[in-house]
C-alpha cells in the first residue's frame, strides 16, 4: 500500500510543477495519463515475458524428469538382471555343493 502512496504523492508532485511551468490542466492529464499507459505496457511485457521463462522452465522440468525416469528405470532393471545372475550362481552352488555331499 505504501507504493500506491508514493505513487500518488509522486504524481501530484509532478502534476504542480507541470502546472507552475504553465502547462494546462488536459497537458498534465494527458502526459501523465501517456506516461502511466507506457509503465502498463512496459509491466505487461515483464510480465509476458517471465510467464514464457516459466513455461521454459516447465517444459525443461519434465524433460528433466523424464531422462531421470528412463534412468532409473534403466538401472533397476540391470539390477533385476545382476540379481537373477546371483541366484542362479547360488542355485548352481548349492546344486554342486549337495551332489558332493550325496558321493
Amino acid at each position: 500500500m505504501s507504493n500506491l502512496a508514493y505513487k500518488t504523492y509522486r504524481t501530484e508532485d509532478l502534476r504542480v510543477e507541470f502546472l507552475n511551468k504553465g502547462f494546462t490542466e488536459e497537458a498534465v492529464d494527458f502526459i501523465l495519463l501517456h506516461n502511466d499507459n507506457s509503465n502498463f505496457e512496459v509491466l505487461r511485457e515483464k510480465m509476458n515475458s517471465l510467464e514464457q521463462q516459466m513455461i521454459n522452465v516447465e517444459q525443461n522440468l519434465e524433460k528433466d524428469i523424464e531422462f531421470i525416469r528412463m534412468e532409473f528405470n534403466n538401472k533397476l532393471e540391470n539390477l533385476d538382471t545382476k540379481i537373477d545372475n546371483v541366484e542362479k550362481n547360488l542355485q548352481k552352488d548349492i546344486s554342486n555343493l549337495e551332489r558332493s555331499l550325496l558321493k
